[in-house]
């Protein structure tokens, strides 16, 4: 199932482009079908110098899917974040904008808005395509989470997955 490596290597540098880093040490971990498409063929990835950062891309177009904690052996601790209080929730929706507009080319003004929090520590900045329905209900959406500390927690896309 998973693509030779030279196939990889496209989906090798937008993790590279997603990290700021040309020189990280992305590795493949598996291909599966994705959790957010059971359409979709998904490779996972992992850098090297940082077990608890997971990729997702899509085999279709290279293009990230999710960025987040990685599934970690048992009796590994969660990746420590700076949870303290630096920033507004009004900072971190223009840092989550920000971040969407230097990695993607979505438009977040044809999306509709849907944010929420963890216990005012962990933000969720989530903007949802209405015009579409998924087969759980839901609807394509882009989203990126951060501590009120300015830590990156999460990334997910599926404006680009195929509608079940």
């Amino acid at each position: 199932m998973a693509r030779p490596a030279a196939a990889r290597q496209a989906a090798i540098a937008n993790v590279r482009a997603f990290g700021r880093n040309p020189n990280l040490a992305v590795e493949y971990k598996s291909t599966a079908k994705s959790a957010y498409g059971s359409n979709v063929i998904s490779e996972f990835y992992v850098v090297a110098d940082d077990p608890y950062d997971y990729y997702e891309v899509d085999t279709r177009n290279d293009q990230i899917v999710q960025f987040g904690p990685s599934p970690l052996p048992r009796g590994m601790q969660q990746k420590p974040h700076d949870t303290t209080p630096r920033f507004s929730p009004e900072q971190l929706e223009q840092m989550a904008r920000t971040f969407i507009t230097e990695r993607t080319s979505v438009n977040l003004s044809s999306l509709t808005p849907n944010h929420g929090n963890k216990g005012e520590t962990n933000y969720f900045f989530r903007w949802e395509n209405r015009t579409q329905v998924i087969k759980d209900g839901g609807h394509p959406l882009i989203q990126v989470g951060f501590t009120r500390g300015g830590d990156l927690l999460s990334y997910t896309n599926t404006l680009n997955m195929p509608i079940e």
